[in-house]
């Protein structure tokens, strides 16, 4: 789904129905408008992850490294031993892999829909 206020994708990992990819999809546009803005004069690849995670959780995805494939994969095996929800978090690691190694994409939100805050991966 393009985003009608910046040029970026929302990803949703997991099973949502319409209506909550909707309403979401609406209300993380709205939250993350001021931060588009000031983000856009530095990148115009922004992308949104999308994730039913709790805050606690999702501050931890910023230990990942993105200096190429090897640390990468030494850092999510490093965070997943930590973690419980193995299967979810590693889908989650799979995503973030295809957009900041594979597209190296400059701005990557992580955004927890569960607790309405989000993250920025640089």
């Amino acid at each position: 789904m393009k985003w009608l206020l910046f040029p970026s994708f929302i990803v949703f990992i997991g099973k949502i129905t319409f209506l909550f990819f909707s309403l979401s999809s609406f209300q993380i546009q709205t939250r993350l408008h001021y931060l588009a803005s000031n983000l856009q004069n530095k990148s115009n690849d922004i992308e949104v992850l999308a994730v039913d995670l709790p805050k606690g959780t999702l501050i931890n995805f910023l230990s990942l490294e993105f200096d190429g494939d090897e640390q990468f994969n030494i850092s999510v095996k490093h965070l997943l031993s930590r973690l419980p929800k193995q299967r979810y978090l590693k889908s989650i690691c799979e995503e973030i892999h295809c957009f900041k190694i594979l597209k190296r994409v400059a701005v990557m939100v992580l955004y927890s829909y569960k607790d309405d805050y989000y993250k920025i991966l640089l």
